[in-house]
């Protein structure tokens, strides 16, 4: 019954990072290392003698899936602009919190 509220929680940026490679390359610059394979998100302490290119490639993983998500956003508003019941719904999208990539020393939740 309008009008309603629409809630999509979603925790995909701690569980696991699965865009395409090509979405992680975007971010490496010609003279960078290939960017990390890993699926499984860094959590935990970030080793204190890290080589700056696997940090690197951490960052360049995460910049594909925040890609890769707000491309699927996109798609997603696309649709819900042509659907009747968007008019009388508020859609609120937000990010509760970042996911720390290694500033601090440690990395994920």
């Amino acid at each position: 019954q309008e009008p309603f509220a629409l809630w999509l929680h979603t925790s995909l940026l701690g569980r696991v990072w699965d865009a395409p490679y090509d979405y992680r390359a975007r971010f490496a610059e010609e003279d960078d290392p290939e960017p990390t394979d890993l699926l499984d998100p860094p959590c935990g302490p970030v080793p204190a003698n890290i080589d700056p290119d696997e940090l690197l490639g951490i960052r360049q993983a995460y910049a594909g899936q925040i890609a890769l998500l707000d491309e699927c956003l996109g798609a997603f508003l696309e649709t819900w602009d042509s659907d009747p019941r968007s008019a009388n719904t508020w859609l609120v999208v937000l990010g509760s919190r970042g996911y720390p990539l290694g500033e601090h020393g440690r990395w994920g939740w």
